[in-house]
């Protein structure tokens, strides 16, 4: 069904360009530009791009969200996104890739991809036209070749995402606007051959901190640098009297304020990549300058090393080979070795019954040896020697007896020390103590006077054990002081953190001046006039409070004042009487 469908379209198509060619502009209402376009917008997965005298062709994989451009000549300039051909598949661009022989990415080509992850860019390319990649959040980086001249107004980069864009040094212009809003920007070249940088063209690329500019440029547009707020180096190719020449517009302050490098050449100072070269592969050097740059170093080709490959002579029972060469980087020089055939042995191999070898006398494998030359597969297995293994010493305990250290051999009954038992040793108890008991210990691991700790006085056991826990305490918003009015209830909650480390039996208790007033998270405070002062404490089962690791009590303070004047009294009695909820919460 979709296959026919397909055909109807198809069918269609060619009847609307037909008409199309037809001089009915007067009679239908539609252009042949209109009509290309609508054409190439009728088609599913790929079409035609037709301008004024180009042909390029385009096809989108959906399953891999790959969008492909081909032929030659420039894209069109769409005067509106949506007239983009591939526009309905917008959602689901991952990657493009422009091939060899487009020499323009045309204006809104792909205005608000914010899939678009990937971009390959030709050679072939000159311009990259009006808010072309504006808007594509997910595009990380770019590299955009020598043979762009011109990147026009708003071409990228609210592309909010992209860290890096490395432009080739054929660019000549950049538009107004071209990368505003690339807030991921580190750093940037301006190549030789820019002489105008327009207004607004990296204004508010917030993480831009390093900036490399050539000689070439003579004028810095309004705001160019406006949000530049992180450059901190400027490198200039020029010298400080050309940079004093260049005229720059308003709002630039964030650049001209930098530090400036002036006479910068760029060197690789840090190598990233490298690959040795071969005696058919160049090899290369890929890198950064100081002032970010990346850049490749090309290496020369290697000689040929040329290695000998010796003659090597036929016995009776191998072969041998002619002499030969190679080279040791590679295949290329190389002449091959032929085989020479074996001699051959002729009722000449005596074989000897194998002797296995002990920790004194040697032995062999089964062998063979001829009597016509000097072939021979005897190989001497040498005496195995004592495999000494040492009986390690056991070290007598409190309740178990020990041996001494001894030795034997693996293979045989030689050498051989036999251990001696060590007796029992007597028990050592020492006073031990952890975070919850006390008691004393013997090496052999038995415990006597076993007992929990007991802080009844304070935080230090008669053990000698101090008692201190990782926690705090604080009242939550806590100003140190604070004022309601009279009649009104203020409700306060107490924070605990580390809570993994609050002891089981741990409460929170509230105080009023010193004196225990309540329990638990929350606590509600009210009294007539005054100031009073508010406390919480962390305290143990038997009313002790705990120290924390500073060996200070967990505890925290708010000073409460009401307000008690005629007013509050007068709004007080009124609140009453409609029966208005009187309770602060702290956190308001």
């Amino acid at each position: 069904m979709k296959r026919t469908f397909k055909k109807a379209i198809a069918v269609f198509l060619v009847v609307a360009m037909l008409l199309c060619a037809a001089p009915l502009n007067g009679v239908v209402g539609m252009g042949f530009s209109d009509c290309l376009r609508f054409y190439s917008k009728a088609a599913e997965e790929s079409g035609i791009i037709s301008g004024d005298c180009d042909n390029l062709t385009w096809s989108f994989d959906e399953l891999t969200g790959e969008l492909t451009i081909n032929g030659s000549g420039k894209m069109p300039n769409w005067p509106n996104y949506s007239d983009v051909p591939w526009y309905s598949f917008k959602s689901a661009i991952k990657s493009v890739i422009i091939g060899d022989g487009v020499t323009s990415i045309g204006k809104y080509a792909f205005y608000y991809y914010d899939s678009l992850e990937n971009v390959t860019i030709p050679d072939s390319v000159t311009s990259i036209e009006f808010g072309a990649f504006c808007y594509c959040k997910n595009l990380v980086n770019i590299a955009i070749p020598d043979s762009v001249t011109n990147i026009r107004d708003y071409a990228f980069s609210h592309c909010t995402n992209l860290e890096s864009a490395k432009i080739g040094n054929g660019l000549k212009y950049i538009g107004y606007a071209a990368f505003e809003y690339c807030v991921s920007f580190s750093n940037i070249v301006i190549p030789d051959g820019v002489t105008y940088i327009n207004q607004y063209a990296f204004s508010f690329c917030e993480s831009l901190g390093i900036i490399t500019i050539a000689d070439s440029v003579t004028e810095i547009g309004y705001a160019a640098f406006v949000g530049c707020n992180d450059i901190t180096d400027v490198y200039y190719m020029g010298s400080e009297k050309q940079w004093n020449k260049i005229k720059s517009g308003d709002f630039n302050n964030n650049l001209l304020g930098a530090t400036i490098h002036y006479g910068h050449i760029h060197s690789m100072d840090t190598i990233e990549e490298s690959a040795a070269s071969t005696c058919t592969e160049k090899g290369y050097k890929k890198g950064t300058c100081i002032c970010e740059y990346k850049y490749t170093e090309e290496l020369p080709l290697l000689e040929h090393d040329i290695v000998i490959d010796k003659a090597v002579e036929a016995t009776c029972t191998e072969t041998g080979l002619t002499e030969g060469q190679h080279c040791s980087r590679c295949d290329n020089a190389t002449i091959e070795q032929e085989v020479v055939p074996a001699l051959n042995h002729k009722d000449t191999l005596i074989q000897v019954d194998a002797k296995a070898a002990t920790c004194t006398e040697s032995g062999w494998d089964t062998y063979e040896y001829c009597t016509a030359c000097d072939y021979t597969t005897y190989v001497e297995k040498k005496a195995l020697k004592h495999d000494i293994i040492i009986d390690e010493a056991v070290d007598s305990t409190c309740s178990e007896t020990g041996l001494t250290q001894g030795q034997h051999c693996s293979r045989c009954d030689d050498m051989t020390i036999e251990q001696e038992v060590v007796p029992t040793k007597p028990h050592n108890h020492t006073a031990m103590y952890d975070s919850v008991k006390h008691w004393k210990e013997c090496v052999c691991d038995s415990k006597i006077e076993e007992e929990n700790h007991s802080f009844i006085d304070g935080n230090i056991c008669s053990c000698g054990y101090e008692r201190t826990i990782d926690v705090t305490i604080a009242i939550k918003n806590n100003n140190g002081s604070r004022t309601i009015n009279y009649g009104e209830t203020l409700e306060l909650t107490a924070i605990v953190g580390d809570i993994a480390n609050v002891p089981e039996k741990a409460v929170i208790v509230w105080y009023i001046d010193g004196i225990e007033k309540g329990e638990g998270e929350t606590f509600r405070v009210k009294f007539e006039s005054g100031t009073k002062t508010i406390e919480v404490k962390l305290v143990d089962e038997n009313g002790v409070v705990y120290q924390d690791t500073t060996k200070s009590e967990i505890s925290d303070s708010e000073n409460i004042t009401v307000k008690a004047g005629f007013f509050q009294k007068f709004i007080s009695f009124f609140k009453n009487l409609f029966k208005i909820s009187r309770i602060i919460l702290q956190s308001i």
